[in-house]
């Protein structure tokens, strides 16, 4: 095990990580933050209070770093507060059983080993060490199931964030190891191991989740209660005659949008932000989303159309945003698991990806008459 896990311990550090976060959040995700230093290749962020750097290094070199705050070492921001309901929290586990988790990120070489999970080990220990009892954190649509499946909650409406765009807030219930029963979370044996037994805290701790959220995970896509008007919006041809799914039985539907994240979108979200990295293809499930490239409007897409195309079929950055101009759902299915089906599932995959295509040729020859262009 040739990689190492410390924290940064000063300015040096500091340097290492803003490369870093240059390397990830602009090079390769595309994120336009204010201020960066292109030059010099650093996205410099300052600490204005005590603020944990988990750093992890191979051969001397930063491959990953993941950032922590504690409510016991520093204050939360009243932006952080109002996204993530921490007031309501709070007054159940005071501000020291709270803890956000934000810029974890490792290079591409160390994404597929055993890296990110001993780092997420590594936070979680921190946290169960120091008796935080709530860890939040936030991800885009596509990282979603990633979460859930860890033990995260979805609990609270999405937000816009100017540069990452439509994220989810996220909660984890530390003493709620039942629930990590439950869901068969690779956590539960870090749990059994070093947590004492679940605090007097949990009954209010869960009494503050709502027993609907924003985004809902297709577990059991067949046995979901909408699954009906979910297969009938996925069924519709909102473009020319030709539906994302046309000529698949219900069954193999469901292999397609298993584990994908559902997500109710208010007016004025974005879904999808131009120039970023990020390759899943959506469905209009119900309500309309619009096409903007440059801020400009170029189509809009009503129940049962499919966008983000041209980006996943390309393997390119996003060439335009897509907003919901009404109340939405969208259903986003993810790029690795159309890649895993692709690999396993040679039928299924070849119908997929032949209305997909049908549909990026009826877009541009709409586009030859005067209509929209392939969107994002």
């Amino acid at each position: 095990m040739s990689t190492q896990l410390r924290f940064a311990e000063g300015a040096a550090d500091h340097e290492q990580i803003w490369r870093l976060r240059y390397d990830i959040y602009v090079d390769e995700m595309g994120y336009t933050f204010p201020g960066v230093d292109h030059a010099g290749r650093r996205l410099a962020e300052p600490f204005l209070r005590p603020t944990r750097l988990l750093m992890a290094e191979d051969g001397g070199a930063l491959v990953g770093t993941l950032q922590f705050n504690r409510g016991g070492e520093c204050a939360f921001t009243s932006e952080e507060r109002a996204i993530y309901r921490l007031d309501d929290f709070e007054s159940v586990v005071g501000p020291a059983g709270m803890m956000i988790a934000s810029r974890f990120m490792t290079r591409p070489s160390h994404r597929d080993g055993d890296l990110p999970a001993r780092m997420l080990d590594e936070m979680f220990g921190f946290a169960l060490d120091n008796g935080v009892r709530l860890l939040f954190c936030d991800c885009r649509p596509h990282l979603i199931n990633t979460y859930l499946r860890l033990g995260f909650r979805n609990y609270a409406k999405t937000y816009n964030d100017p540069i990452a765009g439509m994220l989810a807030p996220l909660v984890f219930v530390l003493d709620d190891v039942a629930h990590l029963e439950r869901i068969g979370s690779r956590l539960l044996p870090l749990y059994r191991a070093r947590a004492p037994r679940p605090s007097d805290l949990l009954p209010g701790i869960l009494a503050l989740l709502p027993p609907a959220t924003p985004v809902q995970l297709l577990s059991d896509p067949e046995g979901s209660p909408d699954w009906s008007g979910i297969r009938a919006a996925l069924g519709e041809a909102a473009t020319g005659h030709v539906s994302i799914f046309q000529g698949l039985a219900p069954e193999e539907i469901a292999r397609l949008i298993e584990r994908s994240p559902v997500i109710t979108c208010a007016a004025g979200d974005k879904i999808i932000g131009q120039d970023m990295a990020e390759r899943s293809v959506f469905v209009v499930l119900d309500g309309a989303v619009e096409v903007r490239r440059d801020g400009q409007p170029i189509a809009l897409l009503p129940r049962g159309s499919v966008f983000g195309e041209v980006a996943f079929l390309l393997g390119i950055d996003r060439t335009a945003d897509v907003v919901a101009v009404t109340e939405a759902r969208v259903i986003s299915l993810r790029e690795r698991v159309l890649n895993d089906l692709i690999a396993s599932e040679s039928n299924i995959a070849a119908r997929f990806l032949l209305n997909l295509a049908r549909i990026v040729c009826l877009k541009l020859a709409e586009q030859g008459e005067g209509g929209a262009p392939p969107s994002a």
